[in-house]
């Protein structure tokens, strides 16, 4: 719809943005008042997961300056970029560590769009902007497709979502 209207791509971007910061923080919020009842522990465990991803997310981009700057293979700044987004998603995601995930890659995503492009090597940004592209669209439509599959067990089971790999191989729906 924006490009119909000649709007600059930038634009697209920063809407995008800013729908991905406002998705992390439903989540955060989310998670607050699911696991925690009392107003001072839910205020400690939000505070803790917003400042925490912030952190996390910029010591991934201080990783990501430090090595992208040291090399110009195409293929090496590729696996830089999404070992650090992944890593520190992951990273964010242990019981012991129990920071958001989801806004620790956000961030890490503003980080690279306002000054990572620099650290990339110019005739390698093109290649390496399809390819994440591309991983990216196929993480939401699995993303999708988990949901429907869960939602199909919800309305199968009653209320069941627990789902390995034995019950999705004896569901009538997949097999």
């Amino acid at each position: 719809a924006l490009a119909s209207l000649n709007a600059p791509l930038r634009l697209g971007a920063l809407i995008s943005g800013e729908s991905l910061v406002n998705d992390g923080s439903a989540m955060v919020v989310f998670f607050v008042f699911y696991q925690h009842k009392d107003a001072g522990e839910a205020v400690v465990l939000f505070l803790r997961l917003v400042f925490g991803a912030v952190a996390m997310a910029i010591a991934g981009l201080i990783v990501l300056q430090f090595t992208l700057t040291k090399t110009r293979n195409a293929t090496i700044e590729l696996l830089l970029i999404l070992g650090i987004v992944y890593g520190a998603y992951f990273g964010c995601s242990l019981d012991e560590v129990n920071f958001s995930g989801i806004l620790c890659t956000v961030m890490i995503g503003f980080g690279i769009a306002a000054r990572g492009t620099s650290w990339i090597t110019p005739t390698n940004y093109h290649w390496i902007h399809k390819i994440i592209g591309f991983i990216s669209s196929l993480f939401v439509d699995a993303v999708f497709m988990i949901a429907g599959v869960e939602a199909c067990f919800l309305l199968i089971d009653g209320g069941e979502t627990t789902v390995d790999g034995r019950e999705l191989e004896d569901s009538t729906i997949i097999g």
